[in-house]
Parts: structure tokens; C-alpha cells; sequence
């Protein structure tokens, strides 16, 4: 079977030959190994589609850049290490003042739409396609600011609706247009957890947010593609309705809220993208703890005849060698067959 099949029998519980793989490298894992990076990519090769390789990804997305940038919302970043996101320093929202005046950018003036087109038109793509990063809760912090944005969730202040009422119709376009493409899935990205719990009460959540992704991933699903969720923190609360409003796969940190928990209460209801513990062992392990850690993912995830897509993002503080012991497990332990009781 070739990439594209593979994956969408994980994510749809029918038996690939293996787990797939899915590429995590960071730009500044790569710039620091370049050759090493280009090894595993040759040796590992991934299921997923690479519009921009890692080399790359600083050259065409700017804010991963070293310096001070204002993005196309008006949000101004400052970016301290080169292919590492940075951090806000200026909101346009942080005075609600400015909503009355306020206008989003265009949703499909961005040139990715430009990169997928180009490179869906010279390739014929055997990968899966995963498009865009998706944000509604992260994109309403850096219009806001976080502790503004807080505020106005505990006190309802009606701007917030308008807010990310603003957000998701913009997401909407950008969706619809993706979903033109020929793409597979589409990626949502919003960080909804702390280190212990929910950032928000999760019936605040439920009453303010879940209506929203709801509309988004219907639409994803409307078109027949899959809907993509990452999330890091402890979101446990949470992963119960983003099951039921439909996200396909859930990227989150297995760690924080334990792997056999996770393999208990939803091993085999919803595909899961690995997050290989990267506050811990990938950066501070041996290659010994890596394999380790990723079979007892495998072994809690990964033997419901699918449910598993192997990923662990590299950043530029993992030994080469913790990078090289994790693929090795993607291959050593990924083959379903064996592990199915």
C-alpha cells in the first residue's frame, strides 16, 4: 500500500502493513544537523507530504526568522533563535478600543496556498496531504493578549464573541479554499492546557469554543477530508468532546496526562499522532529510555488495528543520537500485526 492508504487506515482503525510515519523536525534541529537530518529523511522516509522541507521552512515563513516581525494581523513578534517560534510583544486587540476599526487579513492572500498549488501540480502525491495550521483560541491571545483574553472569558464581555466570531469566519474561508485543494486533512492548532489542567473551566469550553470547532471540522468533514487537532498540555477533559464534535486525530502530550490513561479511556475510539515526550526524555533520556517510552505508546495506542501515526517533534536541544533511537522504534515496534491481542 502506498503512504496515502497507510495513513488513512490508522486514522480509520483498518489494519495498515505498518504505523505510519510523520516528520517532526524542527528548522533549528535541522540547520544545527543538517547532514544527519538529511539521513534520516533518505532512511525514514515519511508518509506525510512535505511541502516545504525543514531546511526551507525559514525562508518561506518569516516569524521563524531572528528578529522583530508584524504578521499579516497586525500581531508583532519578536523571534530570539532561528527556526523557533517566537513570542508576542505588541497585540492590536489589546485595547478593545481598536476592535470598532479592526479588519483581519485577507484569508486567502497567503502565499502556502501558492506553495500546496505548485507542489500538488508537479507531484503525483502517494503522501498524505495535511494542510494550513488552524488556530482559534492561540490567534484570539495574540490579538488579545493572554491575560486580557482571560478576563474577558471569565467576565463574557460581548467583544469576546465578536472576537472570535471575526477569527472563525476567517478560518472558514481558509478552510473552504483548502478543501477545493486536493488535500487530505486539515491542522488545528490551540495550546488548551497547562502542565496539570485545563487552561479554562471546561464547561467555559464547552459553552464558548466547541460550538465554534464544530462549525470548522463539520465543514472539513463536509468536503470528506479529515480534521487534524493538536494540543498541548493536559486536555484530558476535553478529549471526550473533541471525539464527539469529530476531530480524526489528536496530536497531544501523552506524558503529561499518562499514557495507559489515555490507552484506557480512548485507545481505539480516536487515531492518535504520538507526542515522544520532548519535555523530558527526548531532550534528557538515552536512546534506551526513547525506545522504551515509545513502545509502551505503541503498546497503550497502537493495537486496535490502527489508532497510531508515529511522530516526535525534534527540537534543537535532542541528542542526534535520541533522534536516530526514535525512528529506530518507529520501525521496531510499529507493525500492528504483531501486537494486536
Amino acid at each position: 500500500m502506498n503512504s496515502r492508504e497507510r495513513v488513512i487506515r490508522a486514522i480509520e482503525f483498518r489494519k495498515p502493513d505498518r504505523v505510519p510515519i510523520l516528520h517532526a523536525i524542527t528548522p533549528a534541529f535541522a540547520s544545527k544537523n543538517p547532514n544527519l537530518v538529511k539521513e534520516i529523511l533518505k532512511k525514514y522516509p515519511g508518509d506525510f507530504a512535505q511541502v516545504v522541507d525543514p531546511f526551507s521552512l525559514i525562508e518561506k515563513e518569516p516569524t521563524l526568522r531572528r528578529g522583530v516581525h508584524r504578521d499579516r494581523w497586525g500581531v508583532v513578534w519578536k523571534v530570539s533563535i532561528d527556526g523557533i517560534g517566537g513570542m508576542v510583544i505588541s497585540h492590536p486587540l489589546a485595547d478593545l478600543d481598536a476592535l470598532k476599526d479592526y479588519k483581519p487579513p485577507d484569508p486567502l492572500a497567503d502565499p502556502w496556498f501558492n506553495y500546496y498549488e505548485e507542489f500538488l501540480r508537479i507531484n503525483e502525491c502517494e503522501k498524505y496531504v495535511i494542510a494550513d495550521i488552524i488556530n482559534l483560541f492561540e490567534r484570539a491571545q495574540w490579538l488579545r493578549g493572554f491575560q486580557n483574553l482571560m478576563v474577558d472569558i471569565v467576565t463574557e464581555r460581548s467583544e469576546l464573541d465578536k472576537i472570535l466570531d471575526l477569527i472563525l469566519d476567517y478560518n472558514i474561508k481558509r478552510i473552504k479554499r483548502w478543501c477545493e485543494m486536493d488535500v487530505d486533512g486539515i491542522s488545528f492548532f490551540d495550546d488548551w492546557g497547562t502542565q496539570e489542567n485545563l487552561i479554562i473551566n471546561p464547561a467555559q469550553w464547552r459553552r464558548i469554543f466547541k460550538p465554534r470547532y464544530k462549525a470548522m471540522f463539520d465543514l472539513v468533514h463536509k468536503y470528506g477530508k479529515y480534521v487534524h487537532f493538536h494540543s498541548d498540555g493536559y486536555i484530558l477533559d476535553i478529549i471526550p468532546d473533541l471525539i464527539e464534535i469529530g476531530a480524526d486525530t489528536l496530536n497531544v502530550q501523552l506524558a503529561v496526562m499518562g499514557i495507559k490513561k489515555l490507552g484506557e479511556l480512548f485507545g481505539g475510539k480516536i487515531c492518535f499522532i504520538s507526542d515522544v515526550d520532548r519535555q523530558r526524555i527526548l531532550p534528557y533520556g538515552t536512546p534506551e529510555e526513547v525506545k522504551k517510552h515509545f513502545k509502551e505508546i505503541f503498546d497503550s495506542l497502537g493495537r486496535f488495528n490502527g489508532g497510531l501515526i508515529a511522530c516526535g517533534e525534534i527540537g534543537p536541544d535532542v541528542p542526534p543520537s535520541n533522534a536516530i533511537a526514535m525512528y529506530e522504534a518507529f520501525i521496531e515496534y510499529g507493525q500492528y500485526y504483531k501486537n494486536v491481542p
